[in-house]
């Protein structure tokens, strides 16, 4: 806002010149209270940097018909452009105002009537140059605002873009987490399922274990038997008669009910009665120190000692060998006679525990709870 001081009283209203202060608020913009001596009159100025034209092209002291003085001053730029207008009255101060236009040359009018040219000031070059720098940075101003609005609008609509995409993501993380909790339902089910599953053929694995051993109560293995290039299907029957006789057994070969090969060489014969199955099984340790070599048609062939073990399933086949496994780690270190042994009873495998006794095991956990101090022993090499 520009304010004029009103004219002296005892000034003459025929003076050439009326000295008027003019006083700009923006302090920005000017200097404070700069000082304007030359008239003015319709000028054109460019657009790309307003001026005003040579004050000596008209005259000072021209009839004026308006009791106002209006200073019309258009800042053209690529986007917008501004009208800064001073009017000037009698009794009233100068009053700078601005207003947006569209034409591109800077015009400057001063409609002065008779009344008010007594009032009309003079400007200076040095108020013109003043005048100018204002302008100029009036519009130069407007073009970093038009410059900032463009970059706040694209601003905007970034923002505008990412929060509606992150609106989406938000909806896809709802629904994927939705999905999730679905799934995890559906794990946790199937997990108790997996479990129940487990839990149910562990026990029928038991069931078909016991049936089988059952089974095998009548039957005994014999290892030690090397096979022989022409041997038949009926021999290993014949096998078995020569190491009951071997270990003194007082039946004979024909309480044995059949007799066959396993795939890692040794032979299970099942005998006719439990009775006579027992009654074999007493003179096991009979074979003490004792070799295939001595049995007949044997000779030529390399000789292995002969064991009797009773008959076991698979999976206390298993169990027993890691038993042994572990009563040798055990063992080391210590006095034979102080060695803890294994034995298999009616199928089932026993441990004797520090005090000598035999205990009846199932897994190796209960081999474990019956020797914790083995889990600490390292493995022999």
């Amino acid at each position: 806002m520009v304010h004029h001081s009103p004219p002296s009283p005892s000034s003459s209203p025929d003076a050439a010149a009326v000295e008027k202060r003019v006083r700009f608020d923006d302090e920005q913009m000017c200097d404070p209270e700069p000082e304007f001596s030359t008239p003015l009159t319709s000028r054109v100025m460019p657009s790309t940097r307003p001026k005003f034209s040579d004050p000596e092209a008209v005259d000072p002291m021209q009839s004026v018909s308006a009791s106002a003085i209006t200073v019309t001053a258009a800042c053209a730029s690529s986007e917008t452009s501004e009208t800064f207008s001073l009017s000037l009255a009698s009794s009233a101060p100068l009053v700078a105002t601005a207003s947006s236009v569209a034409s591109s040359p800077v015009v400057c009018t001063s409609p002065l009537t008779d009344a008010a040219s007594a009032t009309a000031s003079v400007f200076t070059p040095d108020d013109r140059n003043k005048l100018n720098k204002i302008l100029t940075l009036v519009c130069s101003t407007d073009e970093k605002i038009v410059v900032l609005s463009q970059k706040v609008s694209s601003l905007e609509q970034a923002v505008a873009f990412h929060d509606s995409e992150l609106e989406a993501q938000k909806a896809v993380n709802v629904a994927v987490g939705e999905e999730n909790r679905q799934l995890l339902d559906k794990v946790s089910t199937l997990t108790s399922r997996v479990e129940a599953c487990e839990l149910g053929l562990r026990a029928e694995a038991f069931k078909r274990d016991n049936s089988e051993n059952i089974s095998r109560k009548q039957c005994l293995e014999f290892s030690g038997v090397p096979k022989l290039p022409t041997e038949k299907r009926e021999d290993p029957k014949k096998f078995v008669g020569l190491i009951m006789a071997l270990a003194g057994s007082k039946n004979k070969i024909d309480a044995i009910d059949d007799a066959h090969r396993k795939m890692g060489g040794g032979i299970i014969a099942r005998f006719k009665s439990r009775e006579q199955r027992n009654e074999v099984y007493e003179r096991r340790f009979a074979l003490n120190d004792h070799t295939s070599a001595e049995l007949p048609g044997f000779e030529n062939v390399t000789s292995e000692s002969l064991y009797m073990n009773e008959s076991l399933t698979f999976d206390r086949s298993k169990l027993m060998k890691n038993v042994r496994d572990k009563l040798k780690i055990l063992n080391r270190g210590i006095p034979k006679a102080q060695w803890f042994k294994s034995k298999t009873e009616g199928g089932f495998i026993k441990v004797q525990n520090v005090g000598g006794n035999y205990i009846k095991i199932l897994s190796m956990d209960d081999f474990d709870r019956l020797h914790p101090n083995n889990i600490t022993l390292k493995p022999l090499k």
